[in-house]
């Protein structure tokens, strides 16, 4: 009677693929990780031009009248602020846009103000 070898563990082919297999997956997961982060950084980079623009909204809104700076650090980041006044075709209100940028980011947003003078009406 032929005794057989029971065979127990792993060729050294089924490891190497097994490897392949593992290494593909991996960079997949990296390169979606690396995405993620890439939008993380735009979306905090967005939302602190969107917070400083909200900010320079309001200050306009409050002190009609005084003139902000058109560029401005904050917390170490250079902020530039460019207003486009236009008329809006409605009587004494006047559109204005607004563009805020930093070097990485930059939003717009477009908002009406009443103006200063008579209304044409002879009031």
């Amino acid at each position: 009677m032929k005794q057989t070898k029971l065979k127990k563990g792993f060729t050294l082919l089924e490891v190497l693929i097994a490897l392949a297999v593992l290494s593909i997956s991996m960079l997949g997961i990296y390169s979606l990780q690396s995405m993620s982060m890439k939008a993380l950084y735009t979306s905090k980079e967005k939302m602190f031009v969107i917070e400083r623009a909200y900010d320079r909204i309001s200050r306009q809104i409050n002190f009609p009248n005084k003139a902000f700076e058109e560029t401005e650090e904050y917390n170490g980041v250079l902020v530039h602020y460019n207003f486009k006044k236009e008329d809006s075709g409605v009587p004494m209100v006047q559109k204005i846009t607004m563009t805020v940028s930093t070097d990485s980011a930059t939003v717009s947003f477009t908002y009406y103000e009443k103006t200063s003078g008579s209304s044409g009406f002879g009031i």
